[in-house]
C-alpha cells in the first residue's frame, strides 16, 4: 500500500512517454517566419503562430528568447494540452541560443498547459502566471530568475482575476523557484470564486507563502498534495479567505522552514483533514479564522501540533486508506484527464494524441481556428472491391474504404466517385446520431483516404462544429470552423464547386426556403473525385450533378474598401454612404477625422471627403467608431476621439443637415466626461425613443446602453437610464482580451436582438447576438455564438451593423476584417447577407449570416429606392 500512489503516477507517466513521439511538434524562433512550416530548420517566428499551429495540442519548442511585454499576455486557446519547452529531446536551446521566456507583463493561460525545461525571467515586480482555471503543469527542468535584485520571482495563480474570472483550478509543480502560489482567484473584486481547487507539488523552492485559497472566497472544496519541495515560508490552506467545502492536505515529503497554517483568518465551512505520510518538521497551527466542520490530523507518528484541534488521530490504517484515496484522486484529476495517460481514438479510429480528449473539455475555443501544420491524419482503411452501379439512383462506380453499405445507404466508412464534370454540386442526405460525424469530400484526387489531396466539409456533432478542411497527403488543415446548432437529425450536406468558387452548405432547417451557405472559399481543385464519410450516422451516396454558379453580371466582391475600418452605413434615395477611419483605397485623409465614401453599386466608390474633422468638433486625434442616425432634420454621428483634457477616447456626438457633412459640435465637448466609454451605436424604437449602445472598458470591454435625447442637432446622454447589457461569458469572447463590444440593436418579432462583436480584433474577432424583451435588457445570449467568424481566407471579421438594401427587400451586415490571415492591418471593409429564419424547435427566430465571403456575390436589390426615413425605420425593425 505504501507505494501505491507512486506506482499509479509512474504508470501514468510511462504511458505519456510512450505517446510522446506521436505528439505534433512546432518550433518557434526570433529568426523564423510565420509563413514557415514550423519545422526545426524552418521555424515560425511568434509563439502565437505556434499555438495556431497546434489547435488540438502538442509540443511548442522555443529556440530563442521571447519577451512577453504587454500588460497581460494571453496564449491562444487550444482544444488540447500544449507543452512549452526549450528542449526537443536532442537539443537544449537554452544552451545553444539562450532560449528563455522573459515576463515583462503578466501571462494569462487560455488552455491546458505544461511547461518543462524552460527558463523564466521576471523583468518587473509581481509578475504572475495566471492559469485562469485551466490545468497547468510546471514540469522538470524549470529555472526561475529575476532581471534585478529588487524584483521578486514569478508567482502562480490557479484561478483568474477580476477581468477573467475562472472556475476551479488544477496545478502541478515539479521544479523551479517561485514567489507566491495561489490556488484561487487573484486581486479579484468578485465576492467569490466558484469551483474546486487542486494543487500537487513534487519539487521546487517556494520563497513566499503557499495559499491554497485565493484573494476571494471559494465556493468549493480544495486539495493540496505535497510530495517534495522546499517551503521557505508558510503553507496556508485558508489565508484571509476561505472555502464553502472540505479542505484536505496530504504531506508525503518536503522541507518546511515555516508553519503549516490551517487558517489565517478565512472561514472553512466544511471539514479539514491533514494527513502526514512522512515525518515533517512543520508545525501545524491555526492562528485565527474558523472551521465549521471537524479538523482531523492523521499520521503514523507524532508531529508538532501547536494548536488544539477537534481530532488528532494516530492510525496507520486510516493513513493507508487515505493514501489509496489520494492515489485515485491524483490519477483521475491530474494524470489521466490532463496528462494523456491513455491513447484516445476519435472518429474513424484515428489516434489523436495531442487532440481534444473528452467531451467535457470545452469545444468553443475559437482562438485556435487554423493551423500552419498537420492537424491530424485519418488511419489507413482496408480497400474493399470496387462496386459498380450499387444504387439504382446512381449509375456510377464507387470506391469503398472501410465501409458498411446496405440498401443504398452508407452507415460507416468512405465512398468515393468521379464528379464527371468541371463544375458541379455534390450532395448527400444524412441522418446523424449523437457524436456523429459526416464528411463530404470534393475537388479530390484519386488517392485512398490516407493519402488523399482535396477538400472536406464536415459536420461534427461530438464537438458541435462545422469544419472546412484542405487535405494534403491525407493530412487535414483548417480552412474554417464555426458552431453547429443542429436543428434536426435529418439534413442535407452539399457543396457547389464551380470555377474555383466553393459554397459549402449544411441544411438542417426544413423551414428555410433558401439556404445560406456556411462557408465561401476560392479553391483550386486537386482532381474530380467526390466522396462521403460517415461515423455514427447514415448517408446516401454522394450525388453529383453539373452545376454552374452564376451570380449574374452585377456582383460585388469583398473587400469593398481597402484600409478602411469601423464602418457604418446610411442610405438615402438609393445612394449608400459608408463612414469610417482610414484612407479608403488611398483616397481619403488620414488621422484627423472621419471619412465618407458613397456608392450605388458597391463596385464604384466616390470619396465624399472628411465629413467630420478636427477643429469642427470635439477631438484632437484617434477618431474612431463613427455611427449614424437620422432624427428630424439632422444626421447625428456618434464617435470616439482622444483629447488631452479627457484622456482616453470618450464618446462624442456631432451633427449635420446632410449625410456628407460637415458634422460639427460647436461646444467641443464629449457626451460625458467619463473617459472609459468607447463608441456608440444608436437605436430608434417604435415610439421614437433613441437609445445609445456603447462600450465601457474597465475590466475588459463590456456593453452598456442608455437613452439619448436628440434635439436641434444636440445630443444628451441620460446616464440615469444606463444599464449593463452584456459581458464576457464565453471563451471565444475572451480571446487575448475580454471583449464584448460594438452592440447594434434591431427589433424583430417583438424582441430586441443585440448583435455584438466578441474577442480581441487582433485574434479571433467574431459576431454573436443576444435577445431581450426590452431595449435595455436583460439580454440572453444565443446558445451557439459566434454566428459569424473568420475563415483562413477572411479573418478577424466583426464590428458589424445591419442595413437593408435600397428597396428594403433584403438585409446585409457591414463589417471590418483583417488584411489577411497573417496580417491584421490595413483593416478592410466588407459586407455579407443577413436574415432571420424560423426556429423549427419553436424558439425565437434565428439570425443567419452568409459568409464571410471572398468570391463575387449578387448586388443588393434596388428595384425601388426608399427615402432616408423609410430606410432607417426598416433598418432598425426588420
Amino acid at each position: 500500500m505504501k507505494k501505491l500512489v507512486f506506482i499509479l503516477i509512474a504508470c501514468a507517466m510511462l504511458c505519456i512517454g510512450v505517446l510522446a513521439t506521436e505528439v505534433p511538434t512546432v518550433y518557434v524562433s526570433g529568426f523564423g517566419d510565420d509563413a514557415n512550416p514550423g519545422t526545426k530548420d524552418l521555424p515560425l517566428k511568434t509563439i502565437q503562430a505556434g499555438f495556431y499551429a497546434l489547435p488540438f495540442g502538442g509540443k511548442l519548442v522555443l529556440q530563442t528568447a521571447f519577451s512577453l511585454s504587454e500588460n497581460t499576455n494571453e496564449f491562444p486557446e487550444t482544444d488540447g494540452l500544449v507543452t512549452l519547452t526549450s528542449f526537443d529531446g536532442v537539443t537544449d536551446y537554452r544552451d545553444v541560443y539562450g532560449a528563455k521566456l522573459l515576463l515583462i507583463g503578466q501571462l494569462m493561460l487560455r488552455g491546458d498547459m505544461k511547461f518543462e525545461n524552460i527558463d523564466f525571467v521576471a523583468c518587473d515586480k509581481d509578475r504572475v502566471i495566471i492559469c485562469n482555471g485551466h490545468y497547468a503543469c510546471f514540469g522538470e527542468g524549470i529555472n526561475c530568475s529575476t532581471a534585478s535584485k529588487d524584483i521578486n520571482l514569478i508567482g502562480i495563480t490557479g484561478g483568474g482575476n477580476r477581468r477573467h474570472p475562472a472556475n476551479g483550478s488544477a496545478i502541478e509543480i515539479h521544479s523551479g523557484d517561485w514567489f507566491r502560489i495561489r490556488g484561487g482567484q487573484r486581486n479579484s473584486d468578485l465576492e467569490s470564486f466558484n469551483g474546486d481547487i487542486s494543487i500537487a507539488i513534487y519539487g521546487g523552492t517556494f520563497h513566499e507563502m503557499i495559499w491554497l485559497s485565493g484573494d476571494s472566497f471559494t465556493n468549493g472544496s480544495a486539495n493540496l498534495f505535497i510530495f517534495g519541495g522546499t517551503f521557505k515560508n508558510t503553507v496556508r490552506l485558508a489565508n484571509t479567505q476561505g472555502f464553502s467545502g472540505d479542505v484536505n492536505l496530504s504531506v508525503y515529503g518536503g522541507n518546511f522552514e515555516k508553519q503549516i497554517n490551517i487558517s489565517n483568518g478565512g472561514t472553512i465551512q466544511g471539514n479539514v483533514t491533514v494527513t502526514a505520510f512522512a515525518k515533517t518538521n512543520a508545525e501545524i497551527v491555526k492562528t485565527n479564522g474558523s472551521v465549521g466542520g471537524n479538523i482531523r490530523i492523521e499520521t503514523t507518528h507524532p508531529i508538532n501540533i501547536k494548536s488544539s484541534f477537534d481530532t488528532y488521530v494516530l492510525s496507520a490504517q486510516k493513513v493507508e486508506t487515505k493514501k489509496a484515496e489520494d492515489a485515485e484522486f491524483i490519477k483521475s484529476t491530474f494524470a489521466c484527464k490532463y496528462s494523456r495517460c491513455t491513447p484516445v481514438t476519435d472518429y474513424v479510429g484515428k489516434v489523436l494524441t495531442g487532440s481534444k480528449l473528452f467531451c467535457d473539455v470545452d469545444a468553443n475555443g475559437y482562438v485556435s481556428l487554423f493551423d500552419a501544420l498537420t492537424l491530424f491524419s485519418r488511419e489507413k482503411c482496408d480497400i474493399k472491391p470496387i462496386l459498380t452501379a450499387i444504387s439504382k439512383k446512381h449509375d456510377e462506380t464507387y470506391s469503398l474504404y472501410g465501409a458498411s453499405f446496405e440498401k443504398d445507404l452508407l452507415s460507416a466508412g468512405y465512398a468515393f466517385t468521379s464528379a464527371a464534370a468541371d463544375s458541379y454540386k455534390v450532395s448527400s442526405s444524412v441522418t446523424l446520431s449523437k457524436n456523429g460525424v459526416i464528411s463530404l469530400f470534393f475537388g479530390c484526387d484519386k488517392n485512398p483516404p490516407e493519402l488523399l489531396n482535396g477538400y472536406c466539409f464536415e459536420a461534427d456533432l461530438s464537438r458541435e462544429v462545422l469544419c472546412a478542411y484542405e487535405i494534403k497527403n491525407g493530412s487535414y488543415r483548417y480552412l474554417g470552423k464555426k458552431p453547429l446548432d443542429l436543428l434536426s437529425s435529418e439534413a442535407e450536406i452539399y457543396v457547389e464547386y464551380s470555377n474555383s468558387v466553393a459554397n459549402l452548405y449544411f441544411d438542417d432547417n426544413k423551414l428555410e426556403k433558401e439556404q445560406f451557405f456556411d462557408f465561401n472559399f476560392e479553391l483550386n481543385k486537386y482532381g474530380d473525385e467526390v466522396g462521403i464519410y460517415v461515423n455514427n450516422g447514415i448517408a446516401t451516396l454522394p450525388k453529383c450533378e453539373k452545376f454552374i454558379i452564376d451570380n449574374g453580371k452585377n456582383t460585388y466582391t469583398n473587400e469593398l474598401l481597402y484600409s478602411f475600418t469601423d464602418p457604418d452605413i446610411f442610405c438615402e434615395n438609393g445612394v449608400y454612404y459608408i463612414y469610417g477611419s482610414g484612407n479608403g483605397n488611398g483616397e481619403g485623409i488620414t488621422g484627423s477625422g472621419i471619412n465618407c465614401f458613397s456608392t450605388t453599386d458597391f463596385e464604384n466608390f466616390k470619396y465624399e471627403g472628411q465629413v467630420l474633422k478636427k477643429g469642427d468638433t470635439f477631438g484632437e486625434s484617434g477618431f474612431l467608431c463613427a455611427n449614424i442616425v437620422k432624427h428630424g432634420n439632422y444626421y447625428y454621428m456618434f464617435y470616439s476621439a482622444y483629447a488631452e483634457e479627457f484622456g482616453r477616447s470618450p464618446t462624442a456626438c456631432a451633427s449635420s443637415t446632410s449625410p456628407t457633412g460637415p458634422f460639427v459640435n460647436s461646444e467641443m465637448r464629449p457626451l460625458t466626461n467619463i473617459p472609459d466609454i468607447l463608441g456608440g451605436q444608436p437605436f430608434v424604437d417604435d415610439d421614437g425613443t433613441v437609445y445609445l449602445i456603447y462600450t465601457r472598458t474597465p475590466g475588459g470591454n463590456q456593453t452598456y446602453g442608455a437613452k439619448v435625447i436628440l434635439k436641434d442637432g444636440k445630443a444628451e446622454l441620460d446616464l440615469s437610464t444606463e444599464k449593463f447589457l452584456l459581458g464576457v461569458t464565453a471563451p471565444w469572447e475572451a480571446a487575448r482580451a475580454s471583449v464584448v463590444e460594438c452592440g447594434f440593436i434591431v427589433k424583430h418579432g417583438g424582441l430586441y436582438y443585440l448583435i455584438y462583436a466578441g474577442g480581441n480584433y487582433n485574434s479571433t474577432y467574431g459576431v454573436g447576438y443576444a435577445i431581450s424583451e426590452n431595449p435595455l435588457g436583460p439580454y440572453t445570449k444565443y446558445e451557439h455564438n459566434p454566428i459569424f467568424i473568420g475563415t483562413k481566407q477572411s479573418y478577424g471579421v466583426g464590428a458589424a451593423s445591419v442595413f437593408p438594401s435600397a428597396d428594403g427587400s433584403e438585409y446585409f451586415i457591414i463589417h471590418l476584417r483583417h488584411f489577411s490571415y497573417s496580417s491584421v492591418r490595413p483593416l478592410q471593409t466588407g459586407m455579407d447577407r443577413f436574415r432571420f429564419v424560423k426556429d423549427p424547435c419553436g424558439g425565437a427566430d434565428i439570425i443567419e449570416i452568409g459568409g464571410p465571403t471572398v468570391t463575387p456575390q449578387p448586388l443588393p436589390s434596388a428595384v425601388t429606392t426608399l427615402s432616408a426615413d423609410e430606410w432607417q425605420s426598416i433598418r432598425f425593425h426588420p
